[in-house]
């Protein structure tokens, strides 16, 4: 979709934009690829469909899909929790994970709110996502545990598959989306299938794509039709074991096309652009399986004094300088991803019992 305009034509790369609106009503239905396919998830998909959900933002009035990864656990995209515009941080105390939008009798919460625990209970690729290239979308993914059981038969596995494998997968048509759109009945669960996930779209190569993000081999650009409120939804395939994640999809990659005749290419007034979606981006599932295992079989250390009790392990070991106070900072955070390191244990920076064991 980069268009070549003559005389002289400039592509720059636009923003990865983030499919994460306000909660609105009375929408128009829209598809971004061509014609739109979703259906409503049918009933023979309700033993992965009711394993993807919506998480709600209360604060900040947003939606997002999520989908489950163990029995308390879900993933989605970071920006779902970490706003990437406005004030900065988050409030965890806001999120709610629900079944649909509209199930609100039965919110799910983070884990470890009572204690004062609950950033103890999010692991998050990064907190303050680079939108403009490079790209950033290999660290839009957050993992969350909550304070009830809302996937009692448990959550969908990360593939191990390779992104190739995945590309190959796609062109054969066994890939799909289940999400939440704004714009797609009211918000009900939408399939989105087949999905193509091609490395080059209408005149714009992989190599120049690629340039765009940091770690593209990483990445999957797909074109699922997806809507507002999409980012964390699972792109699938069925394995021989049932669904398998095989990328997490975290918003649509656009192109500014600026288009700057001849004459003009030397003035210093701004150039006329407009924006089109080339793809929609997803993390490629294999590159989080081992982090999603580490974090669902973690056992975490949610008491002060446990807390402090690794701090002063790290503080003897030389990872950590900073104060023993019980507290999940920063630079506690490193330190843990530190020692993590040295220990050949998979890096997740959260105060494990594993870690306390092996620092004995």
């Amino acid at each position: 979709m980069m268009a070549i305009v003559v005389p002289i034509s400039i592509a720059e790369a636009g923003p990865l934009r983030p499919s994460i609106p306000a909660v609105q009503s009375d929408v128009t239905r829209v598809a971004v690829f061509g014609t739109d396919d979703r259906i409503k998830a049918p009933r023979e998909r309700a033993a992965v469909s009711e394993k993807v959900g919506v998480l709600v933002d209360l604060e900040r009035n947003t939606v997002c899909t999520a989908f489950c990864v163990g029995t308390n656990t879900v993933m989605t995209a970071a920006h779902c929790v970490y706003p990437t515009s406005g004030p900065s941080g988050a409030r965890l105390d806001a999120i709610r994970y629900r079944q649909t939008l509209h199930t609100v009798n039965n919110d799910a919460r983070i884990a470890g709110r009572a204690g004062r625990a609950s950033a103890s209970n999010i692991l998050v690729g990064s907190t303050h996502l680079k939108l403009r290239p490079p790209i950033d979308a290999v660290s839009d993914w957050t993992l969350i545990r909550l304070d009830r059981n809302v996937c009692p038969k448990g959550g969908l596995a990360l593939s191990r598959r390779s992104t190739e494998d995945v590309l190959d997968l796609a062109r054969d048509k066994r890939v799909y989306n289940i999400g939440f759109h704004r714009d797609f009945e009211n918000f009900a669960r939408a399939l989105s299938a087949p999905c193509d996930a091609p490395r080059a779209f209408d005149g714009a190569t992989w190599e120049t794509i690629s340039r765009d993000f940091r770690n593209s081999d990483d990445l999957i650009l797909h074109t699922c039709d997806t809507g507002g409120s999409s980012s964390g939804s699972p792109l699938l395939i069925d394995g021989p074991d049932g669904p398998e994640v095989v990328g997490i999809n975290v918003g649509t990659y656009l192109h500014s096309t600026i288009t700057t005749p001849a004459r003009e290419r030397q003035s210093p007034s701004a150039a006329p652009s407009t924006s089109r979606e080339i793809a929609n981006t997803a993390i490629a599932g294999h590159t989080l399986a081992d982090v999603v295992a580490a974090f669902t079989e973690a056992g975490l250390i949610a008491t002060p004094s446990l807390l402090r009790d690794l701090q002063s392990r790290l503080v003897a070991a030389g990872d950590y300088a900073g104060p023993v106070d019980g507290r999940l900072s920063p630079k506690f955070k490193s330190a843990i991803r530190q020692a993590e390191i040295r220990a050949g244990l998979p890096v997740t920076g959260l105060p494990t019992r594993r870690l306390l064991r092996r620092l004995d």
